[in-house]
């Protein structure tokens, strides 16, 4: 029984990455009378984009006046921030109360912190009643925790390279574990444009699968111009590759509710900003979670069309092809800087040192952001990498 948040905190946190599979999560919520069951469930997969996504698709049904539930990982602020309703997260003492009346299971069925979490998500949204729940995958998809709801619809980003060494070394290879959430009868929209991965998504589809196709994305006087599959509509506060994120919650949306107004929808997607995803949290200073060399690469894309000094700092997990994403930043800076952060999978001074880039690296991370931030009067600043440390530099430059 924990009586305060910090230790229940401390101790799911103990229980990361345990386990990896779906049977004991099964057992669990059979235990519980599978809850799962009594809740409508959109989930959104893919490689990059999912958060975006899911925040987008939220926003707009929320504005359709639906209950609208979010789970989603890893957390921006704070632990709760993963569960919320309406973009407001669980409070404490509702987390504290629904996390012990689940204790008793945690280790007789092995539970790690994810699974956890969801059985949490799943009895507060049925105890708050929401209309639909949006969850978002965490690794992979087939044997990902979220893999044990039934949703009403699916939406797939894309697919990329990334965690490897769990996935699979190809892109076909990830896009079967990403295909393992598609169930019976279940339709699932994608944004994925590679006819490779198509294939594979129809190999393994169960249902009706709908590929979207690419929106016509440019650039106006002072924001992007979106032509969508069903609308269009501007983004002032995004990168160009929200336009795709945004086009496929569009199209969720619609599926959900075909009676939802199309011009609501336009006005929700226009004000819409996600935190951590191409965030100006300063003016010309900016957070983006690019965490592997996918979301590095739209990063790139997105400088180049900018005519502007640009500083970039970055850090990631060493399990990530970091040499690579450095050299793909490389190309479209005048100035760069490494640095790490207190994490078990974070790449170490050591490692980056060893890597004789050339290029400097500060460590902590807050003089790497103090530095950084010196060049605010003569370059737009890009501070990218892991969500991890996306979440720590957040909160740092919030606080300065």
């Amino acid at each position: 029984m924990f009586k305060e948040e910090t230790s229940l905190i401390e101790t799911l946190i103990q229980r990361k990455n345990q386990t990896y599979g779906t049977t004991q999560l099964k057992k669990a919520l059979l235990h519980l009378g599978s809850p799962e069951k009594n809740i409508s469930v959109i989930q959104i997969g893919g490689t990059n984009g999912k958060g975006s996504t899911t925040n987008f698709t939220r926003s707009i049904l929320q504005a359709s006046g639906n209950k609208v539930g979010t789970f989603t990982s890893p957390h921006l602020v704070h632990h709760r921030d993963r569960i919320r309703i309406n973009d407001e997260e669980i409070n404490a003492d509702e987390f504290l109360r629904i996390a012990n009346q689940t204790e008793p299971l945690w280790d007789e069925y092995n539970l790690s912190m994810f699974e956890i979490d969801l059985i949490i998500s799943v009895l507060y949204f049925i105890e708050k009643n929401v209309d639909v729940a949006i969850y978002e995958v965490g690794l992979g998809g087939r044997l990902d925790a979220t893999s044990v709801l039934t949703p009403e619809l699916i939406g797939i980003t894309n697919v990329s390279l990334d965690h490897m060494a769990i996935l699979g070394d190809t892109e076909e290879k990830i896009a079967i574990e990403k295909a393992g959430i598609f169930k019976d009868k279940v339709p699932v929209y994608s944004s994925e444009l590679k006819p490779e991965i198509q294939k594979v998504f129809i190999e393994y589809a169960k249902g009706p699968i709908t590929f979207l196709p690419k929106p016509l994305i440019e650039w106006g006087k002072d924001s992007y111009h979106v032509k969508g599959s069903q609308l269009e509509f501007d983004l002032k506060r995004h990168a160009n590759y929200q336009g795709l994120n945004a086009n496929l919650a569009i199209e969720l949306c619609l599926a959900f509710d075909d009676t939802l107004s199309k011009e609501l929808i336009k006005k929700t997607v226009e004000k819409e900003v996600w935190a951590g995803r191409f965030e100006e949290v300063l003016p010309k200073v900016y957070l983006d979670g690019a965490h592997n060399e996918a979301g590095v690469n739209s990063l790139v894309e997105e400088i180049k069309t900018r005519d502007e000094k640009t500083l970039i700092l970055f850090t990631a997990l060493k399990d990530k092809e970091v040499s690579v994403m450095i050299n793909h930043l490389n190309q479209v800076v005048d100035h760069m800087i490494l640095t790490t952060f207190d994490f078990p999978r974070a790449i170490t001074e050591e490692d980056l040192n060893s890597m004789d880039l050339g290029l400097e690296v500060i460590s902590p991370y807050q003089s790497a952001i103090d530095k950084a931030l010196e060049y605010k009067e003569t370059h737009s600043i890009y501070i990218t990498g892991s969500l991890y440390f996306i979440s720590l530099a957040r909160a740092y430059i919030k606080k300065t």
